[in-house]
């Protein structure tokens, strides 16, 4: 699920005629959500929605800390993540088996600490110079609420009055991230067939005395926004 194959169809008629034609794509869909799901640190209304794992192959992991910094294997982060949509928006939601949850401790560069990253091309336009959308969202040390912050297009910044949250149950550093994402944020529009493109990653910061540089490791769902290129986003197709 987090990487492109090719895949082959062959069809064969009354007349014994056979078709065949191949494709070379990633299967992700976002199931049609008849009521809008729980943005609450619960899956409820989220059933219908396959659940993707991210960073179970070394390719979909970017291991950029030293020492205890890096990656030790499942005790240290599981990742999953859940797509829906309807007519007003996008739903992300994103869950975390983590040993620590380690935030920036403030409301700049919130990647630098536990926190999630996503992108879009609307359109599924897979090409570096592609209108892009990207954002990251995460819980400043010692603050309740979400920080949501635009990156591209400019002017990058907060945004404000998205639904969303992020849930710690309280084992120990795990996280439940959920968004509902405006299509008008996007400038698009939401309907059965959609084909568009998106990255994710999610950032796993461990230690407090080493400095929130960016040394941290990173589970990714493609790896277009590391790369700041829309080429390398993973296909999303919407369906009822």
């Amino acid at each position: 699920m987090t990487r492109r194959n090719t895949w082959k169809a062959v069809f064969t008629g009354k007349d014994g005629t056979v078709y065949t034609g191949t494709g070379t794509f990633l299967p992700l869909c976002a199931v049609k959500a008849s009521v809008p799901p729980a943005l609450d640190g619960s899956w409820k209304g989220w059933e219908r929605a396959g659940c993707v794992q991210m960073g179970l192959r070394p390719e979909e992991r970017a291991e950029e800390g030293a020492g205890d910094e890096k990656y030790r294997g499942p005790e240290d982060l599981q990742a999953s993540f859940r797509l829906m949509w309807d007519a007003d928006a996008l739903y992300l939601g994103v869950e975390t088996g983590d040993d620590v949850f380690l935030p920036q401790k403030g409301r700049n560069n919130g990647f630098m600490g536990d926190s999630i990253e996503f992108a879009f091309q609307p359109e599924g336009v897979l090409n570096n110079s592609a209108a892009k959308y990207e954002y990251e969202m995460f819980l400043p040390d010692g603050e309740k609420e979400f920080v949501l912050s635009r990156r591209f297009p400019a002017p990058s910044g907060e945004v404000a009055g998205w639904r969303g949250i992020i849930h710690k149950p309280g084992v120990r550093g795990n996280a439940v991230y959920q968004i509902a994402i405006p299509w008008s944020a996007l400038k698009t529009k939401a309907f059965a067939g959609k084909r568009m493109s998106f990255s994710l990653v999610v950032n796993d910061k461990d230690l407090s005395a080493v400095p929130f540089s960016g040394k941290r490791t990173s589970f990714l769902f493609f790896d277009g926004i590391n790369a700041k290129d829309p080429s390398k986003y993973g296909d999303l197709l919407l369906t009822e």
